[in-house]
């Protein structure tokens, strides 16, 4: 634990200090929305601890550009109330840890397209047709990895892992299983072009 408040990197290297201590040397790491941001900063900041990557619905930003306008608002109503029941002293629920997670989303994380670009090994980027997440965002982030794959998953929401369990628990499973490939359609169809004009 540092001095300051907690912070996702913090989190992040607790967690490859963590790996250590208990002698795993590399590891597959699913994470969901937080843990998804925890999973990219391990590969970035911690890379040799990390094997494959299952990211679902990470955020690299705590802007529009990153997430649906309307959560903005909530975030901010649940931290208005965390600090209302401290100031009172209401002990009814760990008023502290739903301040600060309201704070983390609202103003983190800051992770660039460069430090993105950066991570080598294989991820899968998910997330839902209607996700806090926009979209938008996790084609950015999926095209900006040397090695990724993207997957979203339709009539979904964010706690797909949760409703959608079957599907995502697949599709996360074959990632993880199957040796990383990229295959691309220029290539199939450039291939089924010449197979068509050989004599």
């Amino acid at each position: 634990m540092g001095a300051g408040p907690l912070r996702y990197e913090q989190m992040a290297d607790d967690l490859a200090s963590l790996l250590t201590e208990i002698k795993v040397d590399s590891a597959d790491i699913i994470g969901q929305s937080d843990g998804a941001i925890l999973a990219l900063l391990l590969a970035i900041h911690h890379p040799r601890i990390v094997k494959k990557i299952v990211a679902n619905a990470p955020n690299l930003r705590p802007d529009e550009t990153a997430i649906a306008a309307w959560a903005f608002p909530l975030m901010q109503k649940a931290l208005d109330e965390a600090n209302a029941m401290i100031e009172k002293g209401d002990r009814s629920r760990n008023w502290s840890r739903i301040k600060r997670w309201n704070e983390l989303m609202l103003n983190e994380p800051h992770i660039s397209l460069d430090e993105l670009r950066r991570i080598q090994v294989p991820i899968l980027i998910s997330g839902a047709d209607d996700d806090i997440i926009r979209t938008e965002h996790l084609f950015e982030i999926y095209r900006n990895l040397p090695r990724a794959h993207l997957a979203i998953m339709p009539g979904a929401t964010h706690d797909l892992h949760q409703h959608q369990y079957e599907p995502f628990n697949a599709i996360a499973e074959r990632f993880l299983k199957t040796p990383f490939a990229r295959p691309t359609t220029r290539q199939e169809i450039e291939a089924e072009v010449t197979e068509q004009l050989r004599p």
